[in-house]
């Protein structure tokens, strides 16, 4: 067993709290279980340029497949955007990308916990922010 398999059995987890792993993003492909479907590419441009600028924000959250693969079921969108970062040369094919490795019964769960509970900021507290960013 290699370096990054030990690391990786190690993290995986049922609890949403537990830490997280670095994968190669080239070990990455979207789940079928993610539960968003339409409008996968909605932004992608300004979700990687923002990857690209601030870093990943959030980690992806996987479950394990055949061949040392993993497939992503909350952060489908992200994994679109270092894609495209990756094919622009931007990032290196295996460039690391924090994970949280779920079990099979978590995954579902997780994604559509992702999706669903998200709330749009308000459009003051945006006005605010953007604000704050100019002074």
């Amino acid at each position: 067993m290699t370096a990054i398999s030990n690391t990786i059995e190690a993290a995986e987890t049922t609890d949403p709290q537990a830490g997280f792993v670095l994968i190669p993003l080239n070990k990455l492909a979207i789940s079928e279980r993610n539960i968003r479907r339409t409008d996968r590419k909605a932004d992608l441009e300004a979700l990687a340029a923002s990857i690209k600028s601030l870093g990943l924000l959030q980690n992806l959250s996987v479950t394990r497949a055949e061949n040392d693969r993993f497939t992503v079921v909350a952060g489908g969108r992200r994994l679109a955007a270092l894609k495209a970062l990756a094919k622009q040369g931007a990032i290196a094919r295996d460039f690391p990308v924090p994970c949280q490795i779920l079990d099979d019964n978590a995954a579902t769960e997780s994604s559509l916990a992702e999706n669903v509970q998200r709330v749009a900021t308000d459009a003051m507290d945006e006005v605010d922010a953007f604000a704050a960013l100019k002074d």
